[in-house]
């Protein structure tokens, strides 16, 4: 049986699929090979030695967050573990956050070259272990959720070594 997990799979609705690998492929400056759907992923993960992939789309404008993990609410297939996002402007991080988690994802990712933000530049304001949320500040508000809280720990710790400036 494969025991192999691709780790790191982005997805994209397909009215947009298109416009997303063509702005990858200008991006990264090279030819994408798949169609970036749904559809495409399960067909490649049935031709691969992966038998699980993490998927995700990220929004790019903080008002692609909800269509963005309504697509993402939808996919039911047991091979893919699903990470919906947010975007750090988005007005109500809080409660899509919890949308997120309601829905069973099993995390929520960021892309801060694609949302235009500096991950080091942030100031970590405090956790609050009760509501399972690390609040880090930027001018907005930007929530890691309880399922991440482990990136929480990591920005304290680089955070007391001197690597994330205040």
């Amino acid at each position: 049986m494969r025991k192999i997990i691709d780790f790191h799979a982005h997805i994209f609705n397909p009215k947009i699929a298109h416009l997303a690998i063509a702005n990858l492929e200008e991006h990264y400056g090279m030819p994408w090979e798949c169609k970036g759907t749904f559809t495409d992923m399960k067909e490649e993960m049935d031709k691969s030695l992966f038998y699980r992939a993490v998927i995700f789309s990220t929004p790019t404008k903080p008002t692609q967050v909800v269509i963005n993990n309504d697509f993402l609410f939808d996919l039911r297939d047991e091979r893919f573990i699903v990470f919906g996002s947010v975007h750090p402007d988005f007005e109500d991080v809080k409660y899509e956050i919890q949308r997120i988690k309601n829905h069973g994802l099993s995390g929520f990712k960021f892309h801060p070259d694609f949302q235009r933000f500096n991950i080091a530049n942030i100031v970590i304001a405090t956790t609050t272990r009760k509501q399972g949320v690390c609040f880090v500040q930027k001018q907005n508000p930007v929530i890691f959720a309880d399922f991440v809280h482990q990136i929480c720990q990591l920005l304290f710790q680089l955070s007391a070594q001197g690597c994330v400036r205040h």
